[in-house]
């Protein structure tokens, strides 16, 4: 009968123990876009007919034009936000034929352009590459 009664304040104490260590961990779950198209809790769109690249807030508020000035011929193609969610990286084709121009890069609000990779590449933008 001994036996069994210090077997069942072992056992209460291990479950004892189990249950503080589950009460103090902190249990935190966070959800990451892939391709980096909700960084900073932002959406990157782009509008087909105008050739355009947007952004607005995740519920959809918000919604404003990247003015971004490429040169003459040149039209902004689907792009991705970088993953601190400060710059977007995008596909640049000519206007007339559609060839790819290279792959650019820019801040939020269409300042600080650079290209990234130089036209005749042939490449496309990976938009899973993180």
């Amino acid at each position: 009968m001994k036996k069994i009664f210090l077997g069942s304040i072992v056992l209460l104490g291990f479950n004892m123990a189990i249950i503080l260590t589950q009460m103090s961990c902190k249990k935190e779950a966070s959800a990451q876009a892939s391709g980096g198209s909700t960084a900073a809790n932002l959406i990157l769109f782009y509008k087909t007919n105008a050739r355009e690249l947007w952004l607005s807030n995740v519920d959809g508020s918000n919604q404003r034009k990247i003015p971004i000035v490429l040169a003459s011929g040149l039209k902004p193609g689907e792009g991705g936000l970088t993953v601190d969610g400060k710059s977007v990286v995008f596909e640049v084709f000519t206007e007339s034929t559609g060839v790819n121009a290279g792959i650019y890069s820019c801040t939020l609000d269409g300042g600080n352009l650079k290209k990234v990779i130089s036209a005749g590449t042939d490449e496309l933008l990976l938009q899973d590459v993180k």
